[in-house]
């Protein structure tokens, strides 16, 4: 019998070209510590945009680009948008917060909101939205606890 081909449609690796100096360089440098907190202030393979509203809801919705698989693994609202609806898109909005006044009155979702991501980025570790972070990472303190209680319901984390 005669020999069975790769199918054509697998790159031929050891045909491609070697990657430019630069990128060797870049590749070369990895982060000592390389986990998803890596990719949350980056943009490296960032694959979404999640808007978040003003606060007060006036003024311009900030964009926070993210990475589709951090958000995915940790909220079914994210998994849903991305996954479930079938449409694919880049953009999703975050969800409103419950129907109550009071709560909206007093939720900063735009200042909660880098403390939900990071517990995200994190593998939902705790330990690294608790108490004073080094570098002024977003932390749960006892004036925002209940936004980040609220927007992590309404994520359904």
């Amino acid at each position: 019998q005669p020999p069975t081909e790769a199918p054509a449609s697998q790159p031929d690796v050891a045909h491609q070209p070697p990657p430019a100096a630069e990128q060797r360089e870049a590749i070369a440098a990895v982060p000592s510590e390389l986990n998803l907190l890596h990719f949350l202030k980056k943009k490296e393979l960032s694959d979404c945009d999640v808007r978040v509203p003003a606060t007060g809801g006036s003024g311009e919705a900030q964009v926070v680009p993210c990475h589709k698989l951090a958000l995915c693994s940790s909220s079914g609202y994210f998994y849903r948008h991305f996954l479930g609806d079938g449409t694919r898109a880049r953009q999703v909005d975050l969800p409103d917060l419950p129907d109550d006044e009071d709560l909206r009155r007093h939720v900063d979702v735009p200042a909660v909101f880098p403390v939900v991501l990071r517990f995200i980025y994190s593998g939902q570790r705790w330990c690294e939205v608790e108490g004073q972070m080094p570098s002024g990472a977003a932390h749960v303190t006892e004036h925002n606890a209940v936004g980040v209680y609220a927007l992590a319901g309404v994520l359904e984390i």
